[in-house]
């Protein structure tokens, strides 16, 4: 019965780790589809940035919460699996804050904005990537827990 349980445990982290990934791609639910411009038409003028900076932050707050998380989670998974709780714990203070592209800086061209923007990109960035690691440690340490005890019986 316990070897059972250990080894429906691991088919379930192995299934996690396949599936997290796919979670991460998938867009936020409150986004809307917005059908492409027609080819004729001529390219759409830069978008004026917003003079208030709640807006800014606003902007860099939803931007920052796409930040990809694929890799703290494979970082969180292995430090779990190598360390245990304290490779979790390296791998969720250790995660860096991520930068916005230069693409989203250009769009902002009022200095105040920008740096409101940077700021709320990185906090919700790192944010996530922390959360994802944090999620991928304890995913790395109960798989090697449960390896542990099941090669102890």
């Amino acid at each position: 019965m316990f070897r059972k349980l250990v080894a429906t445990l691991l088919l379930c982290s192995v299934s996690l780790l396949q599936i997290q990934p796919a979670f991460a791609q998938t867009p936020p639910a409150d986004t809307t589809a917005v059908p492409a411009p027609a080819a004729a038409t001529p390219a759409p003028a830069p978008v004026a940035t917003p003079s208030n900076s709640t807006e800014c932050m606003e902007r860099g707050r939803a931007d920052g919460e796409e930040t990809s998380t694929g890799g703290a989670f494979a970082v969180g998974v292995t430090c779990g699996l190598l360390l245990g709780l304290i490779g979790t714990g390296i791998a969720y203070f250790t995660q860096a804050e991520p930068r916005p592209t230069s693409g989203e800086m250009a769009m902002n061209r009022d200095p105040a904005c920008r740096m409101s923007y940077e700021d709320a990109y990185r906090e919700a960035g790192r944010k996530k990537k922390k959360n994802s690691a944090l999620i991928g440690g304890l995913v790395g340490t109960a798989v090697a827990v449960a390896v542990i005890v099941a090669s102890g019986n």
